[in-house]
């Protein structure tokens, strides 16, 4: 009996020793790539430009890291492994990592090949080589309830995705008060058409929003209750059916890209076109799609990121304090006011701050940037007063979507510092965000990974 009990001691003692040896072998390996630094920072070299992040869970917690997983160990869908105490992301920082980081996740969240058979199909349409049907996003100005600009990114993002999937050409009907092509061209597809070439067909109107906008009742398809039925409405109904006129006209302000993709009369293109699962990352895909920058704009952005040091080489953190409707005068609406507490916003952003200098002692405080974008003048003045290294534009901040009086509608100054805002905002590194369209539209454009972006109220710093 002692003879087996020693037996057993000893082949207990062997295995420990040989896992012992394998673990060794494996982090020794994780060691000498790179992946991982036990001292709590990543061993990635800075020389090709990019920044470490760590990421803590609450004590105690067992919620989602901000890509979706729990604390538990496990291999990501990235092959990123989640250590359940912090997880180390590499983003790039600099001009050309910047870039090439934006080609390679438009490549894996854009798909492939579906390019090139709609641009064909578009062409071919507008040619008259072939019948075609259309699919219309209308912003036509007072009380059409367009929305805001993230409101109208998000509805011509949408939109674009439900026309491929339903074989429809698509075109945007922006012209009033502010034409979009003062501001961009088409890129991909003529976009622009003039409708006045296909009014002789049939066709429909919808709205797709919030509220009942006066422009927006008699004769004009609202097929769901409210916004809480919205989602059902997306994701069952077969759109080659209920599409039944040539033309379909459509003013949408919210952004539904997920509810089209659970979708099941729509699985099936949808799958050959391979989108990336990330969120909001289709903003950026059908920005690309369908805009080019004016000459005039791309010149002003220059400017901009020049003034604010954004996109020079040194990390940036994005922080976007969206105060409220309020601030233009609109008092009326339950809503108004977005950040009760603007300091939320402040702190969490100088929490982030310290996390990267922790993770990447070798940035100096000199050298990281905080950008601030806010629909609050008075507030910039106050922040940039109180935190001299801040950095913002001088821009006239509007609401495009508010017309007081028929004298006072938006104007072209005031798009354009929304549009600066808003491309500043998306080249930062790092977000935090008020919750708004402005802000998630300007993470979707550039195809901010989760991790690199946060809101006021879930700060993960």
């Amino acid at each position: 009996m002692k003879n087996i009990a020693k037996y057993k001691i000893l082949v207990a003692l062997s295995v420990v020793f040989v896992c012992s040896l394998c673990s060794y072998k494996i982090l020794s390996k994780i060691w000498s790539n790179g992946t991982y630094d036990f001292s709590g920072t990543s061993r990635t070299s800075t020389r090709n430009g990019f920044l470490n992040l760590p990421w803590k869970p609450r004590k105690g917690s067992n919620k989602q890291d901000p890509l979706g997983r729990t604390n538990k160990n496990r291999m990501t869908n990235d092959g990123e492994r989640n250590s359940g105490h912090f997880i180390h992301k590499v983003i790039p920082i600099s001009k050309q990592g910047k870039k090439e980081f934006y080609e390679e996740q438009k490549r894996k969240q854009c798909g492939v090949g579906w390019q090139k058979r709609y641009v064909e199909y578009h062409k071919q349409v507008l040619r008259s080589e072939r019948p075609g049907k259309f699919l219309v996003y209308l912003c036509g100005g007072k009380d059409y309830g367009c929305g805001g600009y993230g409101n109208r990114l998000n509805g011509i993002a949408s939109l674009l995705l439900l026309a491929i999937l339903t074989d429809r050409v698509f075109l945007i009907d922006w012209n009033y008060s502010i034409s979009l092509k003062d501001y961009f061209l088409p890129n991909k597809i003529d976009w622009s058409f003039s409708l006045d070439k296909i009014d002789r067909l049939n066709s429909s109107r919808s709205y797709w929003g919030a509220g009942h906008p006066a422009e927006a009742t008699i004769g004009v398809r609202r097929p769901f209750k409210d916004h809480s039925h919205f989602k059902d409405f997306i994701t069952e109904t077969d759109f080659r059916t209920h599409f039944d006129r040539p033309v379909e006209i459509v003013t949408a302000m919210w952004y539904f890209v997920d509810a089209l993709k659970e979708n099941r009369f729509l699985n099936g293109k949808l799958s050959e076109m391979s989108l990336g699962d990330r969120r909001f990352s289709w903003i950026g895909c059908a920005f690309d799609f369908l805009f080019a920058k004016t000459k005039a704009i791309e010149e002003r952005l220059q400017e901009a990121r020049t003034s604010t040091g954004i996109g020079q080489g040194m990390p940036t953190i994005g922080m976007h304090i969206r105060m409220g409707d309020t601030v233009f005068g609109k008092m009326s609406q339950k809503g108004s006011i977005r950040t009760r507490n603007y300091m939320t916003i402040v702190s969490c952003t100088f929490a982030l701050e310290k996390a990267i200098h922790e993770a990447n002692p070798q940035i100096s405080k000199a050298r990281l940037r905080i950008f601030l974008a806010s629909d609050d003048v008075n507030l910039k003045r106050l922040l940039l007063k109180k935190y001299p290294s801040f950095v913002s534009l001088d821009v006239k901040v509007e609401h495009i979507s508010f017309f007081r009086r028929k004298k006072n509608l938006p104007s072209k100054e005031g798009m354009v510092g929304v549009l600066l805002d808003h491309f500043l905002l998306s080249e930062c590194d790092f977000l935090v965000l008020s919750r708004s369209t402005f802000g998630m539209t300007a993470a979707g454009l550039t195809f901010h990974p989760k991790e690199s972006y946060t809101l006021k109220d879930k700060c993960s710093y």
